[in-house]
């Protein structure tokens, strides 16, 4: 599997997670990272720019990440998506499968799930 490095989108309401997130792919040499901090602001980054990877926290203040990940969908199609939560992936998984997602983190794991997936996956640019 390819990720490039080029537009990624951090979805996360959390001010410590975000910048942990954005810190991790700014050190693994993406080239623009837009941050957004609610399904509405991410919906109009990705109806703007062409994003390749995406973070996307489970639980936003004004939409439930399942739901928003089928609306990233209709507009990105290809786009490597990885789902963080605090709660187990057994719970969200089958909704999840659906809509192809690259992989689900535990934000207890986060730095090191994500710095693993990005150093693992053949990353290009």
């Amino acid at each position: 599997m390819k990720i490039l490095r080029e537009n990624a989108l951090v979805i996360e309401d959390e001010t410590m997670i975000k910048n942990l997130i954005q810190k991790v792919l700014v050190n693994n040499d993406f080239k623009n990272v837009f941050v957004a901090e609610s399904g509405e602001e991410a919906l109009e980054i990705l109806n703007n720019e062409d994003i390749k990877f995406i973070t996307c926290d489970i639980t936003l203040p004004d939409i439930f990440g399942v739901d928003l990940i089928k609306k990233i969908r209709e507009i990105n199609k290809h786009a490597e998506i990885i789902v963080l939560s605090a709660i187990s992936d057994e719970i969200l998984s089958k909704p999840l499968k659906q809509y192809d997602i690259h992989s689900f983190i535990l934000k207890g794991h986060l730095v090191k799930d994500l710095n693993a997936i990005l150093e693992n996956d053949v990353l290009v640019g």
